[in-house]
């Protein structure tokens, strides 16, 4: 028979709100979680989604399984690349590390690369903490006032984090710029009022997540 890769179980434990992917992406543990920010923030990616409806049947004739990655993404490139979210102790388990570079094989026969990230990309701390705090403002604002506040700060150039909230005139609405594509920081280093801000191009900017 057949075996399966897949998640366990399916009730839903949050959604992320997503411009990259409206209205939201579900995710189903504290490792899709940080999945899922990562995937809204990061200027590689352009469009992601859930990818429960996407099974693949794996394998050889006499050993075949199919495998149900968590999401596919779409990066800048126009290329298509799949996630799974393991815990690192789960994946060096030897059947689980066996099949999923069997999965990694089989969908690279099909021209699709698989990364598995594990708690070091979706669990780092500061990165997290970060996009966490960031997460309520994405999309709070419509695209037009964000334009207007991605090119005010192209035009006043702050230098910092400090130096945005003086734009902005609060934290909240310099958050809200951050969320919405206003500027970008520097999501590996921590989020101070002294954090450097980007503005050409104004994207967040993160360790290699593709690799």
């Amino acid at each position: 028979m057949p075996s399966k890769i897949t998640r366990s179980g399916t009730s839903f434990r949050g959604f992320m709100p997503s411009i990259k992917s409206p209205p939201s992406v579900p995710w189903h543990s504290w490792g899709e979680e940080g999945a899922t920010l990562l995937l809204e923030f990061s200027p590689e990616v352009v469009h992601y989604r859930d990818a429960q409806d996407r099974q693949f049947q794996l394998g050889t004739i006499s050993h075949p399984f199919s495998y149900t990655p968590d999401y596919e993404v779409t990066l800048r490139d126009g290329s298509i690349v799949f996630i799974e979210v393991k815990p690192a102790q789960e994946a060096r388990r030897p059947s689980v590390a066996n099949r999923l570079a069997l999965s990694r094989a089989g969908l690279a026969e099909r021209g699709f690369p698989l990364y598995v990230w594990d708690e070091k990309i979706t669990g780092a701390n500061i990165r997290r903490d970060t996009l966490r705090l960031l997460r309520p403002w994405r999309g709070r604002i419509g695209r037009d006032e964000a334009d207007e506040a991605r090119d005010l700060v192209a035009r006043m150039q702050p230098r910092t984090f400090g130096g945005l909230i003086h734009l902005a005139r609060t934290k909240t609405r310099a958050l809200n710029w951050l969320a919405n594509g206003a500027a970008g920081i520097d999501l590996d280093l921590p989020f101070l009022s002294t954090a450097e801000i980007f503005v050409d191009p104004p994207e967040m900017r993160h360790a290699q997540i593709f690799a």
